[in-house]
Protein backbone atom coordinates (compact mmCIF):
# COMPACT_ATOMS: atom_id res chain seq x y z
CA UNK A 1 0.00 0.00 0.00
CA UNK A 2 2.89 2.01 0.88
CA UNK A 3 4.67 1.77 -2.39
CA UNK A 4 1.22 2.74 -4.66
CA UNK A 5 0.81 5.67 -2.34
CA UNK A 6 4.27 6.93 -3.23
CA UNK A 7 4.53 5.58 -6.70
CA UNK A 8 5.83 8.47 -9.30
CA UNK A 9 6.93 10.27 -6.29
CA UNK A 10 11.16 9.53 -6.66
CA UNK A 11 12.00 11.22 -3.60
CA UNK A 12 10.49 8.62 -1.59
CA UNK A 13 11.78 4.55 -1.44
CA UNK A 14 9.81 1.72 0.76
CA UNK A 15 12.35 -0.82 1.96
CA UNK A 16 11.35 -4.07 3.33
CA UNK A 17 13.23 -4.59 6.17
CA UNK A 18 10.59 -5.29 8.90
CA UNK A 19 8.38 -7.68 6.83
CA UNK A 20 12.46 -9.62 6.22
CA UNK A 21 13.32 -9.17 9.87
CA UNK A 22 10.16 -10.52 11.32
CA UNK A 23 8.04 -11.31 14.28
CA UNK A 24 7.59 -8.41 16.67
CA UNK A 25 9.15 -5.16 15.04
CA UNK A 26 10.00 -1.79 17.07
CA UNK A 27 10.87 1.29 15.39
CA UNK A 28 14.09 0.50 17.29
CA UNK A 29 15.37 -2.19 15.58
CA UNK A 30 14.26 -0.54 12.43
CA UNK A 31 16.40 2.72 13.14
CA UNK A 32 19.29 0.39 14.29
CA UNK A 33 19.07 -1.25 11.35
CA UNK A 34 18.78 1.77 8.59
CA UNK A 35 21.36 3.86 10.84
CA UNK A 36 23.87 0.65 9.97
CA UNK A 37 23.05 0.47 6.48
CA UNK A 38 22.86 4.73 5.56
CA UNK A 39 25.29 5.60 8.70
CA UNK A 40 25.56 8.85 6.36
CA UNK A 41 22.00 9.94 6.39
CA UNK A 42 19.36 11.79 9.07
CA UNK A 43 16.12 10.14 9.73
CA UNK A 44 13.22 11.77 10.52
CA UNK A 45 9.69 9.85 11.72
CA UNK A 46 6.61 11.55 10.68
CA UNK A 47 3.65 11.07 13.67
CA UNK A 48 0.24 12.63 14.20
CA UNK A 49 0.16 13.60 17.48
CA UNK A 50 -1.75 11.22 19.05
CA UNK A 51 1.43 9.06 19.06
CA UNK A 52 3.68 12.01 19.99
CA UNK A 53 1.87 11.74 22.92
CA UNK A 54 2.67 7.81 23.23
CA UNK A 55 6.41 8.39 22.74
CA UNK A 56 7.05 8.08 26.48
CA UNK A 57 5.73 4.04 26.09
CA UNK A 58 7.90 3.39 22.97
CA UNK A 59 10.33 0.35 23.36
CA UNK A 60 14.12 1.83 23.62
CA UNK A 61 12.35 5.66 23.33
CA UNK A 62 15.49 7.09 25.27
CA UNK A 63 17.72 5.96 22.56
CA UNK A 64 15.87 6.25 19.73
CA UNK A 65 15.06 10.17 20.62
CA UNK A 66 19.35 10.38 19.75
CA UNK A 67 18.79 8.62 16.66
CA UNK A 68 16.59 10.80 14.59
CA UNK A 69 14.22 13.37 15.14
CA UNK A 70 10.17 13.17 14.82
CA UNK A 71 7.96 15.24 12.95
CA UNK A 72 4.87 15.91 15.08
CA UNK A 73 1.52 16.68 13.29
CA UNK A 74 -1.40 18.57 14.93
CA UNK A 75 -4.76 16.54 13.94
CA UNK A 76 -8.08 17.20 14.70
CA UNK A 77 -9.15 15.76 18.43
CA UNK A 78 -5.80 15.49 19.15
CA UNK A 79 -4.35 17.41 22.04
CA UNK A 80 -0.67 17.64 22.13
CA UNK A 81 0.76 17.13 25.03
CA UNK A 82 4.75 17.61 24.47
CA UNK A 83 5.51 19.77 27.59
CA UNK A 84 4.48 17.34 30.19
CA UNK A 85 7.29 14.94 28.49
CA UNK A 86 10.94 14.12 29.30
CA UNK A 87 13.05 16.65 27.93
CA UNK A 88 14.83 14.00 25.58
CA UNK A 89 11.42 13.42 24.10
CA UNK A 90 10.76 17.26 23.51
CA UNK A 91 14.32 17.63 22.11
CA UNK A 92 13.66 14.99 19.96
CA UNK A 93 10.13 16.17 18.51
CA UNK A 94 9.65 19.00 15.40
CA UNK A 95 6.61 20.51 14.92
CA UNK A 96 4.84 21.28 11.73
CA UNK A 97 2.51 23.17 10.67
CA UNK A 98 -0.07 21.49 8.28
CA UNK A 99 -3.81 21.86 7.21
CA UNK A 100 -5.83 20.16 9.92
CA UNK A 101 -7.20 16.64 7.72
CA UNK A 102 -9.88 14.68 9.71
CA UNK A 103 -8.62 11.44 8.30
CA UNK A 104 -7.11 8.05 10.26
CA UNK A 105 -6.21 4.65 9.20
CA UNK A 106 -8.25 3.95 11.89
CA UNK A 107 -11.55 5.79 10.21
CA UNK A 108 -10.65 4.11 6.59
CA UNK A 109 -10.87 0.94 8.22
CA UNK A 110 -13.83 1.09 10.03
CA UNK A 111 -15.43 2.85 6.76
CA UNK A 112 -14.80 0.23 4.49
CA UNK A 113 -16.17 -2.22 6.97
CA UNK A 114 -19.49 -0.33 6.78
CA UNK A 115 -19.86 -0.92 3.71
CA UNK A 116 -18.98 2.89 3.14
CA UNK A 117 -16.86 4.80 0.39
CA UNK A 118 -13.45 5.85 0.94
CA UNK A 119 -12.77 7.34 -2.39
CA UNK A 120 -10.98 10.46 -2.20
CA UNK A 121 -10.12 9.88 1.15
CA UNK A 122 -6.88 8.19 0.53
CA UNK A 123 -4.76 8.41 -3.31
CA UNK A 124 -6.82 6.83 -6.09
CA UNK A 125 -3.22 4.18 -6.50
CA UNK A 126 -4.40 3.45 -2.80
CA UNK A 127 -7.95 2.87 -3.13
CA UNK A 128 -7.50 0.66 -5.91
CA UNK A 129 -5.01 -1.14 -3.68
CA UNK A 130 -7.19 -1.79 -1.29
CA UNK A 131 -10.35 -2.32 -3.33
CA UNK A 132 -8.46 -4.99 -5.44
CA UNK A 133 -6.77 -6.51 -1.74
CA UNK A 134 -10.32 -7.13 -0.27
CA UNK A 135 -8.82 -4.83 2.69
CA UNK A 136 -11.06 -4.36 5.18
CA UNK A 137 -14.35 -5.11 3.71
CA UNK A 138 -16.45 -7.13 5.94
CA UNK A 139 -16.14 -9.86 3.70
CA UNK A 140 -12.68 -9.97 4.74
CA UNK A 141 -12.84 -10.33 8.22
Amino acid sequence: MVAAAIRGHADFKTLDIELKRGGVSYTIDTIRELKQLHPELDFYFIIGADMVNYLPKWEGIEELATMLHFIGLQRPGSFLELDLMPSFIQDAVLLADMPLVDISSSMIRKRRAAGHSIRYMVTEEVYEFIVRSGLYAVHSR
